[in-house]
């Protein structure tokens, strides 16, 4: 699959100009019909949220951060319509609050299977900004992304309804892509108990 060939791309550019005191690790993700394939070079795995259930997916062996000689193991994971899966950096799974408790990530999964992703994603920056007081002390980059839903199926009258296929994409402006995403990035703000939030897709 092109996301190993291209763990490996990476690899080979950063390494040219690594610095030995910075460790860049990734997550790649290729996604196909009703699967996902993922390669780890160093990073948090993914959750998958499903039906309201989230589970951290077992990513298999991590490799090594790029540009240290990464070289992805694969593997390849169910994702089918309506599922959402969950990209993070080690700013959301490494907060921690007064108590010195790590922030619980599994408590809010049931919160990011439902509603659009970009309200989700609030619901989740806000939530871990009330447990850490207020105070995110570290860069959040978050992204969620979700298997678009079968548009209902369309049915040729001169034909057996039974035999009518579904759309695999039911934004049909959106082209053949089939899957949509959408991410937040929290930046520490010095002098300041709150965050800068900045929006993309």
């Amino acid at each position: 699959p092109a996301v190993g060939d291209g763990g490996r791309v990476l690899d080979d550019v950063i390494g040219r100009g690594a610095d030995d005191e910075k460790v860049i690790t990734a997550l790649m993700a290729e996604f196909g019909d009703d699967e996902v394939t993922i390669g780890n070079c160093g990073h948090h795995p993914t959750y998958l949220i499903r039906r309201s259930k989230g589970v951290l997916l077992d990513t298999g062996t991590s490799t090594r951060p790029l540009g240290l000689g990464a070289d992805p193991g694969l593997s390849t994971h169910s994702f089918v319509p309506g599922d959402r899966l969950l990209f993070y950096t080690d700013g959301l799974v490494e907060a921690r609050n007064r108590k010195d408790e790590f922030f619980p990530v599994e408590l809010h999964l049931e919160k990011l299977g439902s509603g659009d992703l970009a309200g989700a994603l609030d619901i989740l920056v806000e939530a871990l900004s009330r447990f850490v007081g207020g105070h995110i002390r570290d860069d959040v980059a978050l992204m969620l992304v979700q298997r678009r839903l079968e548009a209902p199926s369309v049915v040729d009258e001169t034909d057996d309804p039974e035999q009518s296929r579904p759309s695999h994409d039911a934004v049909p402006e959106r082209g053949d892509r089939p899957a949509r995403a959408t991410g937040r990035t929290q930046h520490p703000q010095p002098g300041a108990a709150g965050t800068r939030r900045r929006r993309g897709v």
